[in-house]
């Protein structure tokens, strides 16, 4: 059994085992936009090569935005940086509407 920890007294919360269920949903919603996946793959590099320091996810739903490239937000986004080599190397608030001011991952290679 995975790591114990409790959220509220009594009621156990087993760490390892979200953390598999998260996984799971990632690699399902991934594997369903994997089109769109690999197109923002390719932002995430062009603004990283371009001189870009960091990136986050903010920056390339902007650049979707711009180049006029039609996306739905969903849980598909936290596979965007998966296997790009990159490091997370901080956090800030996301800036979109109804993204809720939600913390996000600041990555860099």
């Amino acid at each position: 059994m995975g790591e114990q920890t409790s959220l509220l007294p009594g009621l156990p919360f087993d760490v390892a085992k979200e953390e598999r269920a998260k996984e799971r949903g990632r690699s399902v919603a991934a594997a369903k936009n994997q089109e769109i996946l690999d197109v923002c793959r390719g932002i995430v590099l062009e603004l990283l090569d371009g001189g870009s320091e960091t990136v986050d996810v903010e920056q390339v739903r902007t650049e979707l935005t711009i180049r006029g490239i039609p996306f739905t937000s969903g849980n598909w986004m936290g596979s965007i940086f998966v296997g790009c080599g990159l490091r997370i190397v901080g956090y800030r608030k996301c800036s979109h509407q109804r993204g809720h001011a939600r913390k996000v991952s600041v990555w860099a290679r």
